[in-house]
């Protein structure tokens, strides 16, 4: 008993050292692939959509937020003028803002999440909504004037000063007199996502009216009468305008011709009827997503790997003006910086990728676009960025070496 005992604890003591050389040689042949597939900590995904009232003086109380994903549909009641949307999918987005009484505004808006979990993605919309003005009695015999007061705090064109709509005697087919309200809206909202721009068969819309009651069509064409800040340079391109007819957001196939003063500053039309009438300039942008070449940042053998570095691009100034983008944000960038720590005898690499937005602007005459000369180029703008691990390389290093930089 007691030599088999001393043999039983021999064996027990083999088949433990075998064991434990079993576990160490393992443990070296998965290292390289656990250290090829580092955890990173799973970034933040929002949309924040702001919403203000066109008005800055009056505060925005309750309204709505309908937004379309390819989720579904939901309709949210903000508590404030900022919401935030969490749980975003890639797809487009439609956001519209929703009052009684006030005119909204919708946005389409393309989310292309990155595809490392680790990245953040950050973007913003924002909205307005319009309060409607009181009616105006015309007497329908001799005809009058219906006034727009300026709709509040736009970078440009119509809204910084009145707008006037002038009604021609016995324009309205009727005995006694008409109540009509004469609104200025601001222009369509396409922010900070050029994969979401909207454009009619001829260009862009950018600001318009809205004329009530509606489908009330007139003997004789009334006349819109209001500011603009038209481009100097469609001007001497002859880049012209039109007034078109919208329903449900949508622009239909009537339309009139805009005539713009020689210095672009303001613009009359003749229009058949009230409803919504929206501006739109003959121009288009087209555009192109494209990617840098990756950056590469890479650790001394068992260091810290360190990252640190940006992208920096423009919109052009007739994009940013015609979209209303306000000067800070015109200039886009993006810093990326970091660390992760190293592993011994393992030198990592972190790759970093850019995304860049490219477009051209063209002059746009009934549905067809002029290819030369172009209005503008901007290439380059930068608008998203992902990170990963790229590699990790065994280098066995007792101390000192310097297996690369960046």
């Amino acid at each position: 008993m007691k030599v088999s005992y001393k043999h039983k604890t021999f064996s027990l003591l083999f088949l433990g050292l075998i064991l434990i050389l079993t576990l160490v040689q393992c443990s070296k042949n998965v290292g390289s692939i656990e250290r090829d597939n580092l955890v990173l900590p799973d970034g933040e995904r929002i949309l924040v959509i702001k919403t203000s009232n066109s008005n800055a003086d009056e505060n925005l109380d309750t309204y709505q937020l309908e937004i379309q994903s390819p989720s579904g549909t939901q309709t949210v009641t903000p508590t404030s003028e900022t919401f935030t949307l969490t749980e975003l999918v890639n797809g487009n987005y439609t956001i519209t803002s929703l009052k009684e009484g006030y005119v909204g505004q919708s946005t389409d808006f393309l989310v292309e999440l990155p595809a490392e979990n680790s990245s953040d993605y950050s973007a913003e919309v924002e909205l307005q909504l319009t309060k409607l003005n009181p009616p105006v009695e015309v007497d329908n015999a001799t005809g009058g004037e219906v006034e727009a007061p300026p709709i509040g705090d736009t970078d440009s064109g119509t809204g910084n000063t009145a707008a006037t709509l002038a009604i021609p005697a016995n324009a309205i087919a009727e005995t006694g007199t008409t109540s009509i309200s004469f609104t200025q809206i601001p222009p369509d909202v396409n922010t900070g996502n050029a994969a979401g721009l909207k454009s009619t068969t001829f260009g862009t819309a950018t600001t318009g009216f809205i004329l009530s009651p509606a489908d009330l069509y007139f003997a004789t064409p009334a006349s819109i009468s209001f500011a603009i800040a038209f481009s100097p340079k469609f001007i001497s391109m002859g880049i012209g305008a039109r007034m078109y007819r919208y329903e449900n957001g949508v622009a239909t196939s009537d339309y009139v011709e805009v005539s713009i003063s020689s210095n672009g500053q303001t613009a009359t039309a003749n229009i058949p009827s009230t409803g919504t009438w929206k501006l739109v300039e003959g121009w288009a942008v087209e555009f192109a997503t494209s990617r840098t070449i990756p950056k590469a940042f890479t650790s001394n053998c068992g260091g810290t790997v360190y990252w640190d570095h940006s992208l920096r691009g423009s919109w052009g100034p007739e994009y940013s003006e015609r979209m209303h983008i306000k000067p800070e944000h015109r200039t886009a960038y993006i810093v990326t910086r970091g660390s992760s720590s190293g592993t011994d005898n393992y030198v990592t690499t972190i790759s970093v990728q850019f995304g860049t937005t490219n477009y051209v602007m063209s002059q746009k005459k009934d549905g067809a676009i002029v290819t030369n000369p172009r209005i503008e180029t901007a290439a380059s703008i930068p608008n998203g960025q992902t990170w990963k691990p790229k590699s990790t390389k065994p280098c066995h290093d007792s101390g000192g070496h310097d297996s690369g930089g960046n």
